[in-house]
């Protein structure tokens, strides 16, 4: 087995990612290996890698999401909360005019 350099891997690696992400011409595992000419156990070393690094992503996204998800939520019960206020003072409001005035 020979060490590649670091050059060479990510180089590799960067193929693999880019032929993964290809929609148009989607091919099997197989046909991937092939084309990169790398081995089975490369080719899925470095398709475990990439999957991490979508997931690490992933992370990093859902939990910037998850604030802004948050702080909309928030929002939407303060609104919530002072249009159910503005309705009760309406009615509070009504309530007081006919007893005053009727």
């Amino acid at each position: 087995m020979v060490n590649k350099s670091a050059n060479v891997m990510n180089a590799e690696l960067n193929q693999v990612r880019r032929l993964l992400l290809d929609e148009e011409h989607h091919n099997s595992d197989k046909d991937l290996m092939a084309k990169l000419g790398i081995s089975k156990t490369t080719f899925y070393r470095y398709k475990a890698r990439i999957m991490e690094e979508g997931q690490k992503l992933s992370g990093v996204i859902h939990c910037r999401n998850g604030f802004d998800g948050n702080a909309i939520r928030l929002k939407g019960e303060i609104i919530f909360n002072i249009s159910t206020e503005l309705n009760l003072a309406k009615k509070n409001i009504a309530t007081l005019k006919k007893v005053l005035f009727d």
